[in-house]
C-alpha cells in the first residue's frame, strides 16, 4: 500500500507542476515576446530527462506508464503554447511587435561594424 500512494501523489504532483509551469510561461509570454521559450526550454529539459523511457518505447515498439506521461505533458505544453500564441496575436489584433530606434539605438545604425558589436555585447554580457 505504501508503495501505491507514492505513486499516486507523486504522479498528481507531476501534473500539478505541469500546469504551473505553463501558467508561468504563459504570463511570461504576454509580458514579452521571448517568453515561448520557457515552453521550448521545458519541453527540451523534459525530453532529456525522459529520454531512457522514450528509447525503450521506441525499441520495444509499446508504450509504458513513463512514456505515456510524457506524451500526456508534451500535448498539454504544446496545446497551451498555441492557444496563448493566439491569444497574444488577438491581443495585438494580428500584426507581430514592431521595435523602433528607442528600444534599441545601435540596432538602427548606419554601420555595419556598431550593429554587428552592440549584438555581441548583448549575448555576452546580457546573459
Amino acid at each position: 500500500m505504501p508503495v501505491r500512494q507514492f505513486v499516486v501523489s507523486r504522479s498528481s504532483e507531476g501534473r500539478y507542476h505541469v500546469w504551473i509551469s505553463i501558467i508561468m510561461g504563459g504570463m511570461s509570454m504576454m509580458a514579452k515576446e521571448t517568453g515561448i521559450m520557457v515552453f521550448l526550454l521545458n519541453l527540451g529539459y523534459d525530453f532529456y530527462m525522459q529520454w531512457p523511457n522514450v528509447k525503450r518505447t521506441i525499441s520495444e515498439v509499446r508504450w509504458n506508464p513513463e512514456s505515456l506521461e510524457f506524451s500526456s505533458r508534451v500535448t498539454k505544453v504544446l496545446t497551451s503554447t498555441g492557444v496563448l500564441l493566439a491569444v497574444r496575436l488577438a491581443i495585438l489584433q494580428g500584426s507581430l511587435p514592431r521595435f523602433c530606434e528607442q528600444d534599441n539605438p545601435a540596432a538602427f545604425h548606419t554601420s555595419i561594424y556598431v550593429r554587428y558589436f552592440a549584438i555581441i555585447n548583448r549575448r555576452l554580457f546580457a546573459g
